[in-house]
C-alpha cells in the first residue's frame, strides 16, 4: 500500500523518529521487533477454528492482543491498533466464527502494515 490522501501511511515515521531521536538505525531495529511480535502473536491465534470455542483461547486471543496492541502503540500505527482494540475487548461474546473473521481481518491490516514497515525499511 503506498500512503495517499485517501489511504495514509499505517504508521507516522517522522513522529516515531522524532521520539527516538532521529536514529534511523534503531528504527528499523524497533519496527523489525514489532515485526517479530506480530508474527509471532498471529502465529500463536492461528489454530483450528474447533479450538477457538473455549475459555483458554479467550484468555490466550485477549492477553495475545493486548501484547500486540501494546506494541502497535509504541510504533504508533493507529488503524491496527484500533482493529486488534476491537477485538481484544469484545472477545468473551464472540463464537469460534467470528474469532476467526476477526483474525482474518487483523491479518489484512498487519500485512499492509507489514508491507509498510518493510518497504521504508529497504528504502535506505
Amino acid at each position: 500500500m503506498t500512503p495517499d490522501s485517501q489511504h495514509p501511511a499505517p504508521f507516522d515515521k517522522d513522529a516515531m523518529l522524532d521520539n527516538i531521536g532521529g536514529d534511523e538505525d534503531m528504527l528499523r531495529m524497533l519496527l523489525g521487533l514489532f515485526l517479530r511480535t506480530a508474527e509471532d502473536v498471529l502465529t500463536a491465534l492461528d489454530v483450528p477454528e474447533a479450538e477457538k470455542a473455549g475459555d483458554a483461547y479467550t484468555k490466550l486471543w485477549q492477553q495475545q492482543l493486548h501484547l500486540l496492541r501494546g506494541s502497535a502503540l509504541n510504533i504508533g500505527a493507529q488503524e491496527f491498533c484500533a482493529c486488534l482494540s476491537l477485538a481484544e475487548y469484545e472477545a468473551e461474546n464472540l463464537t469460534a466464527a467470528q474469532k476467526s473473521a476477526r483474525l482474518d481481518l487483523i491479518k489484512t491490516v498487519y500485512a499492509d502494515l507489514r508491507d509498510y514497515i518493510e518497504k521504508i525499511t529497504q528504502s535506505k
